[in-house]
């Protein structure tokens, strides 16, 4: 396709502005669905923005990747399968598929956000509800990127502190703590 790496990082900015914008204006969490929804909407903004296509393609590509990437959070609850693992590789293959068809002219539902069975009126707060996503002005560099971070545990972000506060504190402990009648199970175990 003729891009750079100047493109690709292009790309990855806008990427991450629209699928930080949308989790900082819709807990999808609060509502039981998996943030793949909001990744799904990311990625196929970034390859727009790599291909530099028209507006209205991204557009149409968007309103079909999410579409179809909504998911439930249960893929991360019960049993846990490879599938949690996958998510974000299939959001991808989601993306790269709706770019590919509106691309061609393929049209999408739309919108899919609004309207009176779309995903705010079903998934979301209702068909009242409105939101606001913070993105970046036109002529603006995006900069939701710079609001994340990489998780050093796996577990979801909100745990991230309690984790490194449990590390922190285990060579305090001068004796195992009772949980439960668990005493007899070593510190490492109980907070790992």
């Amino acid at each position: 396709m003729g891009r750079d790496g100047e493109d690709l990082v292009r790309a990855i900015a806008f990427a991450y502005e629209v699928h930080v914008g949308l989790m900082k204006g819709n807990n999808l969490h609060h509502h039981k669905k998996d943030h793949v929804a909001h990744l799904v909407a990311g990625t196929t903004a970034g390859i727009g923005a790599l291909l530099r296509l028209p507006t209205e393609i991204i557009y149409q590509a968007i309103n079909q990747a999410v579409h179809l990437g909504f998911s439930t959070r249960q893929s991360r609850k019960g049993a846990i399968s490879s599938w949690k693992a996958y998510v974000p590789g299939f959001s991808g293959k989601l993306a790269i598929e709706a770019i590919d068809r509106a691309m061609r002219g393929e049209a999408a539902p739309s919108p899919i956000y609004e309207g009176e069975d779309s995903i705010i009126a079903w998934m979301l707060d209702g068909p009242d509800a409105v939101y606001e996503v913070p993105l970046a002005s036109p002529g603006d560099a995006p900069r939701q990127m710079l609001d994340t971070y990489t998780k050093a545990h796996s577990a979801e972000y909100q745990a991230q502190a309690l984790i490194d506060l449990a590390f922190e504190m285990r060579p305090r402990l001068a004796t195992p703590p009772r949980l439960n009648g668990l005493s007899s199970i070593p510190a490492t175990t109980l907070i790992r």
